[in-house]
């Protein structure tokens, strides 16, 4: 996760010498720092939750979850 979106890796593509990035943004807590990323046991979804206990003031605490689907 970065500072308030998650990037999801295509490891699989690596070490291609594609101009593509090898990663998939997915939007996300909009101006709070990730704290937690959490996968459910069957793999069906994430949970991500952001906060920083205030530390640098105000933030966004908040908790989105997210539906996984395959890729066939």
């Amino acid at each position: 996760a970065s500072q308030d979106n998650i990037r999801l890796w295509n490891i699989t593509e690596l070490d291609s010498k594609s101009s593509l990035r090898p990663f998939q943004i997915i939007a996300g807590h909009h101006g709070g720092l990730i704290s937690n990323v959490h996968i459910d046991p069957t793999c069906k979804y994430m949970i991500t939750t952001s906060g920083n206990r205030e530390w640098e003031g105000p933030s966004t605490n908040g908790c989105l979850f997210y539906d996984i689907q395959p890729l066939l």
